[in-house]
């Protein structure tokens, strides 16, 4: 699996209902925000336009040029307004568009164009100065009438795109001397149209809904690649490994849970194909085993039938022919027993039917009882075997039975390929944690193209199997599982002047005295 970083699959569907909750509500906000902006930003708009057109100076509200260009630029605006002067020579309407009119009329104040009106000055909330002879402070431009404003009332929609909403009242503060307070000049009623919307009403709801469903949409393809077909191909890969085929891969997804069943199922895919790679070796093993097995037991037992058939047929007539041939059968006999021996420890050790024992050893005491042992042996083959090693303990833990075979396996090695004259070696030492011993002869050595082999089952450098100068092939294979079993190694290597030299070491385990160690885990 990748090494992407993935997170519970409970947080996915948290997401997915958080998107589904929020992602349509944004988008139906979103759309109701812009088309309320685009409203007002046209609001302001045609409000900067009207007052800049009335402007501060109420006199020009009578000038005939003046009405006209206000009166296209309002029609062109689609602006109502109705100004009032309050000061001049005749006070009351000096100018009203037809939609002012039939708005104000509408709402009952029709006979406000004839008489002047009483209106309290706009000033926005703010002081006007005295003395001043400029405009009064003009309020920002809003959607709802000043502080201080009165609107008309009844003034709600009644002609199209007009409402109370959009109305505006300008007022006009002027001083008539220096010193003296300002007083209402004049007053514009002011209706700004409704802003066309870019939107139809539904656009929002619409548009929620389709975000609505893009969601689920892209929630659906989402989860599908997270979950569901990462579980499709789990269901797939299952089958196939049922019908035999090992080798899956699967789809990565970013759900832990799925994950980490996916990497359980390529895991336990692995397994089992190693699992049948390593019953496929082993089987190929035994074949060749039991047949190098057949092999070496049949020769002996021919040999030994053959002279034993020579001395119930009387072939041999003399006392020392008749004493070479129960030799010859004797050495038949112990080869056999040899081969027999080797077959059962193999198979103990191979098969780990049981443990190995765990009790209070010391190493030299082992080697030197060994060299002891096979002594005969060498002086009969005119080879000189020493042991040499220091007289101090070396207290381990281990099965007497099988490391005393795994050492006798490995001076047999060296006896077989020994000459005459020549010397076999044994020593032992400490090397901080674990003992050290090595097995030296002066023989021809092992053969580079032989030693990634040596300790093979059944694997010998002399092929041709002959019983002076070898067994079966699982002496070294014996004494280098033995040791594993012991938590030790065994490795082979050429001396600088020739021979070969097998070294193998064991672990040091704390043990007092006469105390005995216990077994292993």
């Amino acid at each position: 699996m990748s090494n992407r970083p993935a997170a519970p699959l409970r947080f996915w569907l948290v997401l997915a209902l958080a998107a589904i909750a929020i992602v349509p509500t944004l988008t139906t906000w979103g759309l109701a925000r812009v088309d309320s902006w685009t409203q007002q930003r046209a609001d302001q708009h045609q409000w900067t336009v009207v007052r800049q057109m009335i402007g501060d100076d109420v006199t020009r509200w009578r000038d005939p040029r003046w009405q006209r260009t206000a009166g296209a630029l309002f029609a062109a605006e689609n602006v109502e307004v109705a100004l009032v002067d309050k000061q001049g020579s005749s006070p009351g309407p000096v100018f009203v568009t037809s939609g002012a009119r039939q708005l104000l009329g509408t709402a009952g104040l029709a006979p406000a164009l004839v008489a002047p009106r009483k209106r309290a000055a706009c000033t926005g909330g703010q002081p006007t100065k005295k003395g001043s002879a400029g405009s009064a402070r003009v309020p920002p431009p809003r959607l709802a009438p000043e502080p201080g404003c009165r609107v008309p009332t009844g003034a709600t929609p009644s002609m199209g795109s007009f409402s109370s909403r959009a109305f505006r009242e300008l007022a006009i503060a002027q001083a008539t001397g220096p010193g003296e307070q300002r007083r209402t000049a004049g007053v514009a009623d002011i209706w700004l149209s409704q802003p066309a919307s870019l939107l139809p009403a539904w656009a929002p709801q619409a548009g929620g809904l389709i975000t609505l469903l893009l969601t689920l949409l892209a929630i659906w393809m989402f989860l599908g690649r997270l979950v569901l077909h990462p579980l499709a191909a789990m269901s797939g890969a299952a089958r196939r490994i049922a019908d035999g085929e090992l080798s899956v891969r699967l789809p990565r997804s970013w759900a832990r849970e799925v994950a980490d069943v996916a990497t359980a199922l390529e895991s336990m895919s692995a397994g089992l194909r190693d699992a049948v790679a390593r019953q496929t070796d082993l089987e190929q093993e035994r074949r060749l085993f039991v047949g190098a097995v057949a092999h070496d037991l049949r020769t002996p037992l021919f040999t030994l039938s053959g002279y034993l058939d020579g001395l119930k047929d009387g072939v041999a007539r003399s006392p020392e022919r008749t004493a070479h041939y129960v030799e010859v059968c004797r050495e038949q006999a112990t080869a056999l027993e040899r081969l027999i021996a080797d077959l059962f420890t193999f198979t103990r050790v191979e098969y780990l039917e049981q443990e190995p024992r765990r009790d209070l050893l010391d190493l030299g005491a082992l080697l030197r009882q060994t060299v002891e042992h096979l002594e005969p042996r060498a002086s009969a083959q005119a080879i000189s075997l020493r042991a040499l090693g220091p007289a101090v303990s070396f207290p381990f833990t281990g099965d007497a039975h099988l490391l005393t075979r795994a050492m006798e396996n490995l001076l047999d090695n060296a006896l077989r390929y020994t000459p005459p004259g020549g010397q076999i070696t044994v020593g032992w030492r400490r090397e901080t944690e674990q003992y050290v011993f090595t097995v030296e002869d002066t023989g021809p050595g092992i053969a580079a193209v032989d030693l990634p082999h040596l300790f093979t089952p059944l694997y010998r450098g002399e092929t041709s199997r002959n019983r002076q100068t070898g067994g079966a092939g699982l002496g070294l294979t014996i004494a280098w599982r033995i040791l594993r079993a012991h938590g030790g190694t065994l490795t082979a290597a050429n001396g600088v002047q020739g021979g070969a030299i097998l070294t193998g070491t064991l672990p040091v385990e704390s043990v007092g005295p006469g105390e005995k160690a216990p077994g292993r885990d």
